[in-house]
């Protein structure tokens, strides 16, 4: 057993998750809402299209070959096509145009459905002769057959065991057009579940709606009148081009059996066949059920299906183009009005049909595709879990609104036990959830108003002044202290300012003073070095003195007894000479000693001075810190002032909201109670 074909296709960006498709859904499981948008399960989904109309948001379309089927043809495939009745709805007085548009991209033949339809009859009139069954539930709507396979596969054996017209028109083409027997075969359609049935025959190769042949004539800008008109190939039908109009069916059947009006029931719709179909078993068990019933999932049948142009057109006006290709039909076979009889023109139809007709060629089998019906029914304990989690707790809770799409609180617990939904979809849980939201929302508002009630005390300092001393842990400081603060800064700045600007002043004196005490060494230093100049004059005198002496010392020798007391002299002024010397060696070392300690003085002083200057211009530097510190803690101080008071304004008057807010919430729980 394949898988179902996937003919709905979503488009996640456009989905909004509202879950009208699942409304519109017969089958509802088929829909995954788990996540941000619905998806498809395409093995659950009977392709009946319900969804498209639907989704406001053009999230869904229909899938077909129209692509594929355009390529293949583009690159020479050969190709026939075979035509639904409601072709004659879709392009009203244009429908043999189409074929003509068709034949100019290569399509060789064409065939008519309505003439397959007549061949249905004849199997369906048949089987009923030989077989005598109690109900036929009549099986040309692929999305009918989808959902007796998926969901009642107990009816299987009351489905009509004969192809459907299509696919009675496609095995007529292979069993007596064997010309066109390497022919892929393009089914022109207004359904877009037909895929599943060619995929479960093994036959038709393309399954194109008309409203994908309409828009890509639109797109293209495509003219039909500029094509001529193509006729059917094959046999021609009379009375079955009614297979697209609800009761076209039964019609068809009363030309061969005027009684079986009485023994058919002709239903369709989404909304009542399938509520139908699952109360047909205690018809059929109680011997009350139709011998045929023709059913369709469209509301207007085949011409309104969801591959079609016509959805959302009045009804009269669609079918009354399948009515006037009717009348046309039957004017034909009374042979242009020159049969007077219905009789002779029913027996013209017979011999057409039974050319065409073969026992046990257009058999049909089904598949019994429940097991792929994966869905599991909560029991009773589950349940009550489910709608513990949906906020549903008493009987109130249980609302059956459908706004989650599935029409009962039940079946939605059975989505979200399956996994195909949540919670949060559930009308009942979001308002729930919603008002607990808006109860934690005022509880939050009446706790911030408390909040920022005591904010505003601290924030102003009315809420009590902390004892002197360091704060205890976890008190906070007000801007009034944050004030306080600024200001105890600022006076701080000044009076440190005041001490830089007296140290500067010291600096100065110690500067000047040292200057002084600088210039004084320097002038006593030249007065040391002049000293050393008297010393050395005094040294050259003396060694002077000594060659005067040992001259007089020579003098006296020479003058004998007469020069002994000038030599006594002589003697003592060289002794007075040497001491003279050796006391000014002496002086000199002190003088130098006395220069040296001087020049390191000096040497000392200038680097004192140095100091004293750069301590100086720290001072200045510090001075022009402390000055800017000045001004910016008056600007703080005043800014800090400035929003205190603009803050309060602010804190009162959102208090003043906050309070109104307050009461409104007050009043709004007293009314809820």
């Amino acid at each position: 057993m394949t898988d179902l074909a996937r003919v709905i296709d979503v488009d996640p960006e456009k989905c909004l998750n509202c879950h009208a498709c699942i409304a519109a859904c017969p089958v509802k499981f088929c829909n995954d809402a788990s996540g941000d948008y619905v998806k498809v399960n395409p093995d659950l989904c009977i392709g009946c299209g319900n969804c498209i109309d639907a989704c406001t948001h053009d999230a869904r379309r229909g899938v077909d070959d129209f692509d594929r089927w355009l390529q293949a043809l583009s690159q020479g495939e050969r190709m026939i096509a075979i035509s639904a009745p409601a072709l004659a709805a879709n392009f009203p007085g244009q429908w043999q145009r189409v074929h003509g548009w068709l034949r100019s991209l290569g399509v060789r033949e064409f065939f008519d459905v309505s003439f397959g339809a007549e061949l249905t009859v004849k199997s369906y009139l048949s089987y009923a002769e030989k077989e005598k069954p109690a109900t036929i539930i009549a099986q040309p709507c692929p999305a009918i057959v989808s959902y007796v396979e998926m969901y009642q596969p107990a009816l299987i054996p009351w489905l009509a065991p004969a192809d459907s017209p299509m696919v009675h028109t496609i095995k007529m083409i292979r069993q007596y057009f064997r010309n066109y027997a390497d022919h892929k075969i393009v089914i022109l359609s207004p359904c877009l579940a037909k895929r599943r049935e060619f995929d479960a025959v093994g036959l038709g190769d393309y399954n194109v709606t008309y409203q994908a042949i309409t828009d890509y004539l639109t797109r293209e800008g495509v003219n039909l009148d500029s094509f001529p008109e193509v006729e059917f190939a094959g046999g021609v039908a009379e009375r079955a081009v009614l297979f697209s109009t609800p009761g076209g069916l039964q019609r068809t059947v009363e030309r061969e059996n005027p009684q079986a009006a009485g023994k058919t029931r002709r239903i369709e719709g989404p909304h009542v066949v399938y509520d139908y179909l699952k109360a047909l078993p205690a018809a059929i068990n109680a011997g009350v059920a139709p011998v045929l019933i023709d059913c369709l999932n469209c509301e207007m049948g085949c011409n309104g299906g969801p591959g079609t142009v016509t959805r959302g057109q009045p009804v009269d006006v669609v079918e009354s183009h399948i009515e006037k290709r009717q009348e046309e039909a039957r004017h034909r076979y009374l042979n242009g009005g020159f049969l007077r009889s219905a009789g002779a023109a029913r027996r013209r139809v017979r011999r057409m049909v039974d050319r065409f007709w073969k026992d046990g060629l257009y058999g049909r089998v089904y598949a019994d595709r429940s097991p792929r019906y994966s869905i599991e029914t909560p029991t009773n304990r589950q349940l009550e879990g489910l709608y513990q989690q949906m906020l549903k707790h008493s009987r109130q809770d249980f609302l059956n609104c459908g706004a989650c799409g599935y029409g009962s609180c039940e079946q939605m617990a059975t989505a979200i036990h399956n996994g195909l939904n949540r919670r949060e979809n559930c009308f009942h849980y979001e308002k729930q959830s919603r008002n607990e939201m808006t109860q934690i929302l005022f509880d939050g508002i009446r706790q911030t108003s408390e909040k920022l009630t005591r904010a505003l005390d601290r924030f102003t300092g009315t809420a009590g002044e902390s004892p002197a001393g360091e704060l205890s842990p976890g008190e906070t400081v007000s801007m009034r202290d944050v004030a306080e603060i600024s200001r105890g800064m600022r006076t701080s700045v000044e009076e440190g300012l005041a001490h830089i600007e007296r140290t500067i002043e010291n600096m100065d004196v110690i500067r000047s003073s040292n200057r002084s005490t600088e210039e004084r060494m320097n002038v006593l230093t030249e007065q040391i070095r002049s000293i050393g100049e008297i010393v050395g004059i005094i040294n050259a005198i003396a060694d002077q003195t000594k060659i005067i002496a040992f001259n007089a010392e020579l003098e006296a020798s020479s003058a004998g007894e007469t020069g002994r007391s000038f030599e006594i002299v002589a003697a003592e002024i060289r002794r007075l000479a040497n001491n003279t010397g050796a006391s000014t060696t002496r002086i000199r070392e002190k003088i130098n000693e006395i220069q040296g300690s001087s020049n390191e003085l000096v040497e000392s002083s200038k680097r004192e001075g140095a100091n004293i200057s750069a301590g100086a211009g720290i001072a200045a530097e510090l001075q022009n810190v402390f000055g800017k510190l000045s001004r910016y803690a008056a600007d703080a101080d005043q800014q800090i002032n400035r929003s205190i008071d603009t803050q309060v304004r602010v804190f009162e008057e959102a208090m003043s909201e906050l309070e109104q807010i307050r009461h409104q919430i007050d009043g709004y729980f007293q009314q809820e109670t």
